[in-house]
């Protein structure tokens, strides 16, 4: 939706300036998940090897508790960095959904700008033939 006339555009265009301005504010948050990733990541907490590690546990390979194993503490850590990885790519995924939204802001902007110039020419011109 645009609006069918210049105020209506202008109510939206104002929605949506508030929608920016929390988007801008979460920005920051996403900065922050992805500066933690980055720290795992360096950290070797998100190394490929993990992905055997899962796959062990999803075949029943590994203890689930310590009950299961007097050595549950390694399997503890391996479940962590299985997790781990798992939240890298969920990590990846927000990223991607970021920039996609980021860009269906940007064309939401250009279309809201669009509309309120046909609408400020349609009033305009209204106002023009009211005088003539």
């Amino acid at each position: 939706e645009v609006g069918a006339d210049l105020e209506q555009v202008e109510v939206l265009q104002k929605k949506f300036d508030d929608f920016q301005k929390d988007l801008k504010a979460n920005e920051s948050r996403l900065k922050d998940i992805n500066k933690v990733a980055e720290d795992l990541e360096s950290e070797g907490l998100m190394a490929e090897e993990v992905q055997a590690v899962q796959q062990q546990e999803v075949y029943g390979a590994m203890p689930r508790d310590e009950a299961d194993s007097k050595t549950a503490s390694p399997w503890k850590s391996a479940r962590l960095m299985v997790h781990t990885v798992a939240t890298f790519n969920s990590i990846k995924e927000l990223n991607e959904r970021w920039r996609s939204l980021q860009q269906l802001a940007e064309e939401r902007s250009q279309l809201l700008g669009s509309a309120h110039e046909v609408q400020r020419f349609h009033r305009d011109a209204d106002e023009t033939k009211e005088w003539i």
